[in-house]
């Protein structure tokens, strides 16, 4: 579980920053996030309380919703509080009451020291600070712990339509990107942050997931000799929606010197979701002149076979002029397949498409009960026993050309090219 700060203005009657800190508590409550705070008014208190109600409602208000809402919350929500006259708000007003989750600190430096050290990332939401910016940051108040996070190369996302000095801290972001980057997402990415939030949080929860992730979400099934111009277009869209780190295609994902199969097999454990690109060679024939998919060692069937016997969630995207699917077709394993409603790709249409598949992969996503289950030992490593250890058909291909958008560093994959196309 990553777990995230949100800080900012103690000003409690700013009706627009405790709006923001509202919905990033639930947003970060809906994603399975971890929450620290501090205990002043405003950002703080609103964040901590949108956070443990959904929680609360989502478990349910039997004996042991309630009992499962409050293991939840000791395990996801932190609240750091300081003495009355150091928690950065001198107004009589109560912060969140957190009962046995608060740990009690005593100097504001030990307070900054706990929160970066819990935390992966932070969220600002507003803030204030007297002076510069520059000179804030070497002061105390929601920008000195914005400092703290970029010194220690930890992402912080500050709400610039939020008011305070978020704007501020957004556009210090950007002027110093080529030197301190935000982990995990480009440029163009993180310029979605600044987009107003009309409805819900707008792309926030993606972003901050695509910042953090630690295993690849989606996996992309395609032969490379098949249509690569869709795949690399579906990929490059999942990347910008979702974050590189979340999408997985063997070109990219697998260096030269790593075991390839364990990485596949890792990806296939790891991936809620499996987009499986069929195009007009999809079904062609080897040297031998009997169909890839046929062969019960063929990594495309390996991979979608185990797609669906895990129940993982696939989406089939097929270019114009694909062969249709049909009993008669596909192997037995994979007539599951004949069960999934396929969408097809033509030029005109790509953008709907496109659209329907971030849709539909973000459900998938948002379904917290949803976990990627174990798989067999080797599953996708061990071969069928034969003669020759070696993939059938490999050497016929082993010089094919990857695409040209790909690094040098997969020339190594060549020789024992998965898919031997």
């Amino acid at each position: 579980m990553k777990t995230i700060l949100v800080t900012g203005t103690s000003r409690f009657w700013d009706a627009t920053a405790s709006r923001y800190a509202r919905i990033v508590g639930r947003t970060l409550a809906a994603h399975g996030f971890g929450l620290v705070t501090g205990n002043a008014p405003g950002v703080d208190k609103e964040a901590a309380d949108a956070f443990c109600s959904h929680i609360m409602v989502a478990a349910g208000d039997d004996k042991i919703g309630i009992a499962n809402a409050a293991r939840e919350m000791a395990e996801r929500f932190t609240q750091l509080a300081l003495p009355f006259f150091r928690r950065g708000s001198l107004y009589p007003v109560r912060g969140y009451d957190a009962g046995g989750r608060a740990k009690r600190l005593q100097s504001t430096h030990e307070w900054l020291d706990r929160a970066a050290a819990l935390c992966d990332a932070a969220v600002m939401v507003g803030g204030h600070a007297g002076g510069t910016v520059r000179s804030a940051l070497a002061g105390g108040g929601s920008l000195a712990i914005v400092n703290r996070f970029i010194e220690m190369g930890k992402p912080v996302f500050p709400l610039p339509f939020s008011g305070g000095q978020s704007d501020e801290v957004f556009q210090n972001i950007l002027g110093w990107w080529k030197e301190n980057p935000v982990p995990g997402l480009s440029r163009s990415q993180f310029l979605r942050l600044a987009l107003p939030w009309t409805h819900g949080s707008g792309d926030f929860a993606e972003l901050l997931l695509g910042c953090l992730a630690e295993r690849k979400d989606i996996f992309i099934s395609y032969r490379r000799n098949d249509t690569p111009w869709l795949t690399w277009r579906l990929h490059d869209e999942m990347c910008e929606h979702f974050g590189t780190k979340r999408v997985f295609v063997d070109l990219d994902a697998i260096r030269g010197g790593d075991d390839w199969r364990i990485r596949i097999q890792t990806a296939l454990e790891e991936c809620r979701v499996g987009v499986i690109v069929i195009g007009e060679h999809w079904l062609d024939r080897d040297a031998k002149q009997q169909r890839r998919i046929d062969d019960e060692g063929d990594y495309v069937r390996k991979e979608i076979r185990t797609l669906l016997e895990h129940n993982k969630r696939v989406i089939v995207v097929s270019a114009d002029g694909a062969p249709k699917m049909t009993q008669d077709v596909l192997p037995t394993d994979l007539r599951g397949l004949l069960n999934i409603q396929m969408l097809t790709v033509v030029h005109d249409t790509w953008r709907s498409v496109v659209d329907q598949i971030i849709a539909i992969v973000k459900e998938a996503l948002l379904e917290r009960s949803r976990r990627p289950s174990p798989l067999p030992a080797a599953r996708i490593g061990a071969e069928p026993e034969r003669d020759n250890p070696g993939r059938e058909g490999d050497g016929d291909h082993a010089d094919a050309e990857p695409p040209a958008r790909v690094g040098a560093q997969t020339d190594a994959l060549h020789d024992v090219d998965r898919k031997a196309e």
